[in-house]
C-alpha cells in the first residue's frame, strides 16, 4: 500500500484540506483522527480498518504505486498541471445543440453579477492623468506583416533615445486599445465586452498595461497604468532608476537605457468573474503571451527595439505597481527603446571572451 502522490495538503483556519489533483476532489478533515491516522501510517504503515477502507475508497492510499513521467521535472509544477487537466471533460459528451444551449445558459447566468469596472481613471486626480494624443495608423499600413516578423528580435542593449508621445499613443492604442469602437456595428455586437487586437479568454480583456517611463517626450518619468477606456495614462508613482528596474528584474540589466517598459499584468478580478476553475491560470498566461507578441510586432513597426522577460521579483513589482492589495498579478515585462540589433549585451560578450566561452 502507498500514500497516493496525487494529493496536496493545505491548511486554512487551522483545518487541513486534501486536494485530489487527479480526480478533482477536495476534502476538509474536520475529524483530527483522520489526520493523525495519516501521520501514523507514514510512521509505521498501520491503519484502523474503517479508516483504511475510507482512504482506499477515496484514493488517498493505493494498492500499487503508478509510475508517471514528470512533465516539468518539478513535482509542484507537475501537480498543478495535473490539477488543471481535463477540467471540462463532461462537455465532450454533448451534441452540438446541447453544447450550444449549455454555453448560452452559462453566459446568461453571468449577467446576475456585473462585469467588474475597468474604467480606472475615476480613481485618480486630474494632475495624475496624462491625456494621450489621438492615435494614428498610417505607419502600420505601410509595412507588410512579413517585414515586421522578419525584423522582430530580442535585443539586450539599449542606448539613450527619446520616444515621441505620438509613438507611445499609437503603440498603446494598437496593442491595448478598444478596436471595436472604430468599426461599424461592433460596439453593439460586443455589448459590455470589448475587442482588442489580441485574443482574450472570454473577451474579458483581463491584461492591464503598466508603463515604466524613463524617456518619453512630454511625459514625466514614472509608473503609469494605461486606461484603454479613455486612452489616458494614470500615474501610480514617481519615476524609478535603472538600478531599481534591475532589482525588480532579479539582476537583469538588459533594460538599462530603455525609453520605457511595459509590465503586462493579469486582472484576476475580471478574469475569474467568468472562469473559476484551475484551468483559468493557463488561459491567463496564454493571453499575456498573445499581448506580448502583438506588442513586440508593433514596437518593430514603430522602428524601435525590445527586450522581454518573465523573470522578476513578483512581490516587489506588486509594490511598485501599487497592486499589492488588488487581485492583479505581474506576468511579463517588455522593455522598449532604441538599441543595438544584437542578441548579446556588450558586458556579456566581454565576460564570455574573458572566460574563453564559446
Amino acid at each position: 500500500m502507498h500514500i497516493s502522490e496525487d494529493f496536496i495538503i493545505y491548511f486554512e483556519n487551522n483545518l487541513p484540506y486534501l486536494i485530489d489533483v487527479k480526480n478533482k476532489e477536495e476534502f476538509c478533515i474536520h475529524d483530527k483522527s483522520y489526520f493523525e491516522a495519516i501521520l501514523k501510517y507514514l510512521q509505521n504503515g498501520s491503519l484502523d480498518a474503517k479508516i483504511r477502507s475510507e482512504f482506499l475508497e477515496n484514493n488517498l492510499i493505493v494498492k500499487q504505486k503508478i509510475k508517471s513521467i514528470s512533465k516539468y521535472n518539478n513535482k509542484v509544477a507537475d501537480l498543478f498541471h495535473q490539477a488543471s487537466n481535463n477540467i471540462l471533460k463532461s462537455f465532450s459528451d454533448m451534441d452540438r445543440l446541447e453544447f450550444a444551449e449549455n454555453y448560452l445558459m452559462a453566459s446568461i447566468s453571468l449577467k446576475e453579477n456585473p462585469l467588474p469596472n475597468q474604467n480606472y481613471s475615476v480613481e485618480y486626480s486630474e494632475d495624475e492623468l496624462v491625456h494621450l494624443p489621438e492615435p494614428t495608423k498610417e505607419k502600420y499600413n505601410k509595412q507588410s506583416l512579413f517585414e515586421v516578423l522578419d525584423r522582430r528580435k530580442t535585443i539586450r542593449e539599449f542606448y539613450s533615445h527619446t520616444v515621441e508621445t505620438q509613438q507611445l499613443s499609437d503603440l498603446l492604442f494598437t496593442c491595448f486599445g478598444y478596436f471595436h469602437r472604430h468599426k461599424d456595428n461592433e460596439t453593439e455586437e460586443y455589448g459590455v465586452f470589448k475587442r482588442r487586437t489580441s485574443p482574450s479568454g472570454g473577451c474579458l480583456q483581463s491584461i492591464d498595461a503598466y508603463l515604466v517611463i524613463f524617456d518619453v517626450a512630454d511625459i514625466a518619468p514614472g509608473i503609469y497604468r494605461y486606461d484603454a477606456e479613455n486612452h489616458i495614462l494614470c500615474k501610480e508613482r514617481d519615476g524609478i532608476t535603472y538600478d531599481e528596474l534591475k532589482d525588480l528584474l532579479i539582476g537583469q540589466f538588459f533594460g538599462d537605457n530603455s525609453s520605457f517598459g511595459i509590465f503586462l499584468a493579469g486582472n484576476l478580478e475580471v478574469f475569474t468573474w467568468k472562469y473559476k476553475t484551475l484551468r483559468n491560470y493557463r488561459v491567463s498566461f496564454m493571453e499575456a503571451g498573445h499581448f506580448s507578441q502583438t506588442l513586440q510586432l508593433c514596437v518593430i513597426a514603430e522602428n524601435l527595439n525590445c527586450w522581454i522577460s518573465g523573470a522578476f521579483n513578483d512581490t516587489k513589482i506588486e509594490e511598485y505597481l501599487n497592486i499589492r492589495n488588488k487581485r492583479v498579478i505581474p506576468m511579463f515585462y517588455v522593455a522598449i527603446g532604441k538599441g543595438k540589433y544584437k542578441r548579446m549585451n556588450r558586458i556579456m560578450t566581454e565576460k564570455r571572451n574573458e572566460l574563453n566561452l564559446v
